[in-house]
């Protein structure tokens, strides 16, 4: 009789394990195909996102520029009565209506917002008004035609299209945040989804190991059902690619997923029984995080930057849980850490542009109504240290003895120009560094750092001591230049060489102009 009660145990035991075994494969299966499908869908609509902002942000910068060619062609056109130029008006004309149209895709009404159709509207005034310029000026009313493109009527066209072009720009900042909202939310909620999944698939597994365990211990073999358990939670928790921690409350890692090395070079043994904080970029922010924690109980999709072994600084998104032990006291912290350099990469560049974008609209404004080139310069330094996010703007131009003096500055030099010795002559050092080859090779000269430009030797330590790690000078009428000073290495992208490009451009035809005026009034 015992035996046959044995033989029971044993077959009710031997079923009841495949059962949790079956339970524990199909949840890890639903598991691994929620991870994949959520995993792609996140990619997916993170890729279309950063698509579209591209596609934003190109189409976008081209309103200005494009504004700014049309009125250069329609001025060429009136003062040579060149009629290339008068084609070139009309091609740009097509082109700039193009780009009006193809903007409107990106609001939510298909006919546009109330901006596109104020861009569109001044747009439509302005290329009438050059228009019929031109028409004047190929019937030998040359004078007509230089009064109608300098009348109140097209300056005031000129300053509305640049405002409604500006807040055009700051309604797809607004989209764009919208949508990184969007995203937050719906990660926030794929890791719930994700982490349930993986509960309820422990869960079975669990519930299979100790079904294991009791019937190998009627076999008297469980020590090989437990070794089986082991490296199957083993092989789950070094496949996850999302970085899962837990610490305890002094501060210790006490476990880390592998997932770690991917993302921050260090191992997962490297890493348990370190502090915490040897992670954190700034330690203030583990403070943060545990002040909500104690508070709350929870913190989440809070962005933190922590250090790397070889990657500089990673942007991260933590989600985190207090743990509570005997009597609720607190005794560590479990949470989960996701990748969002590359986002934040994106939203960084985008403000940067946005920058740029707003020197150049406000330096255009400027070129419109100052009459006097000192006053002009003055302006164009102060609009970038003030809207432009640069530390220091300097205007210099080039005598007959070929030496580079200040005609303007804005902004704390720290007596940088006090002593500054600049020349074009390229075989002395003075002359060798960004300014001098600006002017005498008539190029925008980009210094992304200036403690390792062998070029800015003759200058490196008064600039440093300002705080001076990158600059950026374009020349302006041949025989001057603009120089930009950041406190960031690396601060001018190729993108923003491009819209420096289009300011030294409008500068140069602005005082070329009033220098015509002047002399013509002389």
């Amino acid at each position: 009789m015992p035996e046959i009660l044995k033989d029971i145990k044993l077959n009710t035991g031997s079923g009841l394990l495949a059962l949790y075994f079956a339970a524990a494969l199909t949840a890890s299966a639903v598991s691994f195909f929620l991870i994949f499908t959520f995993s792609k869908n996140v990619y997916r609509e993170v890729g279309g996102q950063h698509d579209r902002h591209f596609e934003l942000l190109s189409t976008a910068s081209s309103l200005l520029s494009l504004d700014s060619s049309l009125t250069l062609a329609a001025r060429q056109a009136v003062a040579t009565g060149n009629p290339v130029y008068a084609a070139s008006h009309g091609l740009l004309s097509k082109e700039l209506n193009s780009a009006i149209k193809k903007i409107n895709r990106y609001t939510p009404n298909p006919e546009g917002s109330v901006h596109t159709l104020e861009v569109n509207e001044a747009n439509l005034q302005l290329i009438d008004l050059e228009a019929r310029a031109i028409r004047l000026s190929r019937t030998g009313k040359k004078k007509e035609a230089e009064a109608l493109l300098a009348s109140r009527e097209y300056v005031s066209l000129e300053k509305n299209y640049s405002v409604a072009v500006n807040e055009l720009l700051r309604e797809f900042e607004g989209s764009i945040n919208s949508e990184g909202q969007a995203v937050r939310g719906m990660l926030f909620k794929i890791s719930l989804v994700v982490t349930g999944s993986v509960i309820i698939t422990l869960l079975f597994w669990a519930l299979a190991a100790v079904s294991a365990r009791r019937w190998l211990k009627l076999r008297g073999s469980s020590d090989v059902m437990l070794a089986m358990r082991e490296a199957e939670y083993k092989h789950f928790f070094d496949s996850v690619q999302e970085i899962f921690y837990r610490v305890d409350w002094k501060g210790v890692i006490s476990d880390i997923t592998p997932s770690i090395t991917r993302y921050s070079g260090y191992t997962r043994e490297e890493l348990i029984g370190k502090p915490v904080t040897d992670l954190y970029a700034n330690p203030e922010d583990r403070k943060k995080v545990v002040a909500e924690l104690l508070a709350k109980g929870m913190v989440e999709d809070r962005e933190i930057r922590l250090k790397t072994r070889d990657r500089g600084v990673l942007d991260v998104l933590l989600n985190a849980r207090l743990l509570r032990g005997v009597g609720g006291l607190p005794a560590g912290i479990e949470g989960s850490l996701r990748d969002i350099t590359a986002r934040k990469a994106v939203e960084n560049e985008l403000r940067r542009m946005n920058r740029l974008y707003a020197i150049l609209s406000l330096v255009n404004e400027a070129t419109m109504h100052l009459k006097d080139t000192r006053k002009l310069y003055q302006e164009i330094c102060r609009i970038a240290v003030e809207n432009g996010g640069v530390k220091f703007a300097w205007v210099g131009l080039a005598g007959p003895d070929g030496v580079i003096r200040p005609a303007a500055f804005y902004g704390e030099d720290g007596e940088y120009l006090k002593d500054l010795q600049i020349t074009t002559d390229a075989t002395m050092p003075e002359g060798r560094g960004p300014s001098g080859t600006s002017i005498r090779e008539n190029k925008i000269v980009i210094n992304s750092d200036t403690e390792n430009n062998i070029f800015m030797l003759p200058w490196r330590r008064q600039a440093l001591k300002c705080g001076f790690k990158s600059s950026a000078t374009f020349p302006v009428a041949g025989a001057g230049m603009v120089t930009f000073y950041a406190g960031e290495v690396n601060f001018f992208t190729k993108e923003e060489e491009r819209l420096l490009a289009t300011l030294a451009e409008n500068v140069t035809y602005a005082v070329n102009m009033l220098k015509t005026n002047l002399g013509n009034k002389a």
